[in-house]
């Protein structure tokens, strides 16, 4: 991680200690303790009471005592280049508090990790140990996110003085709830933002002071979940808790928030980047499990002649047997007996013939009750409370054999690409320690194969975006949105994630299929339809029309892919698909680590009407906007860009190179803004590069 660049030494003075200036996050120095004074813009409550983590903000409660909260001392602070630290014990010998504050990239967002060490001879038992942050007394509404199967990354205001409010995950970081939590004040002066950066299981927890009929403080308590803690802490034993961004909202929108958080998260991870992720062909979408050489032949024959640079089998080719493959999953033994009937060496020679890279989906971190009782498997698996079963990775010998199994299949079938799936909650925790223990352990098998393994493509996954936040994203090279691939779906659901995650990372499919019947669009100008059927859903369940060129743009910002049945598509549309691959190959470099501003409000899943744009801040002098036109009466609309040099000039063109006006200065386009015409769930993508001359 870094500490050197873009980082300002925390300023002293007159009692204050400043880490940002703007949106402002500085301490008081009082009676020998230092507090935390404003954060990310917002008051703070002054000294807090014990009981929401004291002037240390920072609450942990431990087995021997479990009614009683660890109380703080002050051991001194440390001011450095890269920030603040402070320090505390518990006054007993048993433990220290270690929590450092630094500031990520330039617009004020700041960090805050916490650091616990048994400094004592005896084990210590850890009940709760949560960051705390109390904001002084207002009127407050909080903002969070629900997150569930193909309905992610859903927010929700809810009023914060009344009562208290929790979100919390279990098995999946961002099943049921998604690790972010912001709070503006109600007369829309202000507001802040959380994102915890999770290691297993996490928590959100809300409490207003309601003693009073006036507003009170509300305390925020955010980190490892605490509902069934039982983390065992070994004498001598140091522990890095999730970190927690903090970033202001001006004027309490949330959208405001998403490009200066991606920056700050681009900052933390620099070198963990990869920079150009290639388009993947993946079979799900054409016949799901059935995988069938004859049925893939001609899917891989298009996917070369669009462009796309690896070809991904899904699920269904391992096991034994013709069972579904999610009884199969955690055999990973290639089927025999049906898929690829041994053969599949033969069908990744015949991709790589084309051109194309080979890949595999796997599900490591599952394993069927049919495979445990068949395979005789126990030692090191888990029993979840659905009857399914996980390794414990967090025992040596099991991460070993996951690894090796992981790194076998690369080795034998030479993958470029690999697709890890993640389709279950890996409940209870065996250790106690709310899945912390497990989250290091795959964090460190990941990081094991990226390093044997450095030209394979690393996809996450869990039921689609069910374990997708800023660890994942910037553990693996992309991480799948969602499974449901329905076009506006994808869009809502991207609006989600850029609040909390960059999403630019974010893998999204393009699932397209020929309509039964081959017809052209009232009043098109070509020869051929570029209409085709899309899903509205996870799986087929439900169809729908659409324009291929509409379907493709909603794959950005992120990193698309396609599925389905392309081969069958019209040659106009292919050429269409082609055209669009030349494209995301042009600028991926300069959009892997693009923050994205949302230039429209956020909307729920259930909103297909408005417009929706959306800006990619590329690097290199070049910007893309992004505009669709959903069920809306306006046919144009002026979208105007943001961040960019008023006195310098830009060419604007779209996507498929047509030029849409002469050159403009930063300053023209951002008042006048690039007037963009669409019907009906069209959609644009327009480039202004910074001339090279001007």
């Amino acid at each position: 991680m870094k500490t050197g660049r873009n980082r300002k030494r925390a300023s002293q003075g007159a009692g204050c200690l400043l880490l940002a200036a703007a949106p402002r996050t500085d301490f008081l120095e009082s009676g020998g303790i230092t507090v935390l004074r404003n954060l990310a813009g917002m008051v703070c409550a002054g000294q807090p009471p014990s009981c929401f983590g004291g002037p240390a903000g920072f609450i942990a409660v431990t087995g021997d005592r479990p009614w009683q909260e660890v109380e703080w001392r002050s051991e001194g602070k440390r001011v450095s280049r890269g920030g603040l630290a402070l320090e505390w014990s518990d006054g007993e010998g048993k433990l220290r508090l270690r929590t450092e504050w630094r500031k990520l990239g330039p617009d004020g967002v700041v960090e805050r990790r916490d650091f616990l060490l048994n400094s004592g001879s005896k084990p210590v038992r850890l009940r709760k140990c949560l960051s705390a942050f109390v904001l002084a007394a207002d009127r407050y509404e909080v903002c969070v996110q629900s997150s569930r199967w193909s309905e992610e990354n859903q927010c929700e205001w809810l009023d914060a003085g009344s009562a208290a409010i929790e979100m919390a995950s279990e098995g999946r970081t961002t099943h049921g709830g998604a690790p972010y939590c912001s709070l503006r004040r109600k007369d829309g002066t202000g507001g802040i933002a959380f994102h915890i950066v999770p290691k297993g299981n996490w928590v959100f927890r809300l409490q207003p002071d309601t003693r009073s009929h006036r507003p009170g403080p509300v305390a925020v308590e955010a980190g490892l979940s605490d509902r069934r803690l039982e983390l065992l802490l070994k004498p001598g034993e140091r522990i890095s808790l999730p970190s927690i961004i903090i970033q202001g909202l001006p004027m309490g929108r949330i959208e405001a928030g998403a490009a200066v958080l991606h920056r700050a998260v681009f900052e933390e991870y620099p070198g963990r980047i990869r920079r150009e992720v290639p388009i993947p062909y993946n079979t799900w979408f054409h016949r799901f499990d059935r995988i069938e050489p004859a049925l893939l032949e001609p899917q891989i024959a298009a996917a070369a002649e669009i462009g796309c640079e690896v070809f991904v089998v899904d699920a269904g080719w391992y096991g034994h047997g013709h069972r579904p493959w999610y009884e199969m999953v955690g055999d990973w033994r290639e089927n025999e007996t049906s898929a690829f009937m041994g053969r599949m060496k033969e069908l990744a020679a015949r991709v790589k013939s084309v051109g194309l890279g080979f890949g595999l989906w796997i599900e490591p971190e599952r394993i069927s009750a049919h495979v445990v009782q068949e395979k005789r498997l126990s030692a090191g698996a888990v029993r979840t409370r659905a009857g399914q079963f996980y390794p414990d990775l967090a025992e040596p010998m099991v991460w070993r054999a996951v690894r090796d199994q992981i790194a076998g299949l690369i080795e034998r079938y030479e993958l470029g690409w690999v697709k890890i799936d993640h389709n279950h909650d890996l409940e209870p925790d065996p250790r106690g320690s709310e899945l912390f223990r497990y989250s290091e352990s795959l964090a460190r098998l990941v990081e094991a194969i990226k390093s044997a393994y450095p030209r394979t493509v690393l996809e996450g996954c869990a039921s689609g975006g069910l374990r997708m936040d800023i660890n994942t994203l910037s553990l693996f090279d992309t991480h799948f949105l969602s499974d449901t691939v329905d076009p506006v779906d994808e869009l809502r659901i991207g609006q989600g994630l850029a609040l909390r995650a960059p999403l630019c990372r974010a893998a999204k499919w393009i699932v397209l299929a020929p309509a039964d019947v081959t017809f052209r669009a009232y009043s098109s100008e070509t020869s051929e339809s570029r209409i085709v059927v899309a899903p509205r859903d996870a799986g087929w369940g439900r169809c729908q029309s659409v324009d291929a060129d509409f379907a493709m743009l909603c794959a950005l910002p992120g990193m698309p892919g396609f599925s389905g049945d392309i081969a069958g598509l019209t040659l106009e549309t292919r050429r269409r698909a082609a055209l669009f691959v030349s494209f995301v190959k042009k600028w991926r470099r300069q959009s892997a680590t693009a923050p994205v501003s949302l230039l429209t409000p956020w909307a729920p899943l259930t909103d297909r009407s408005g417009w929706v744009a959306m800006q990619t801040h590329m690097s290199g002098g070049a910007e893309m906007l992004l505009a669709y036109r959903l069920n809306d009466p306006r046919g144009s609309m002026a979208v105007k860009p943001v961040g960019l040099d008023p006195n310098a000039a830009y060419s604007v063109s779209a996507w498929d190179g047509s030029v849409l006006s002469g050159r403009k200065t930063g300053r023209q386009l951002m008042e006048e803004g690039v007037r963009i015409e669409l019907r009906a769930f069209g959609a644009a993508a327009v480039v202004m590069e910074r001339c090279s001359d001007a």
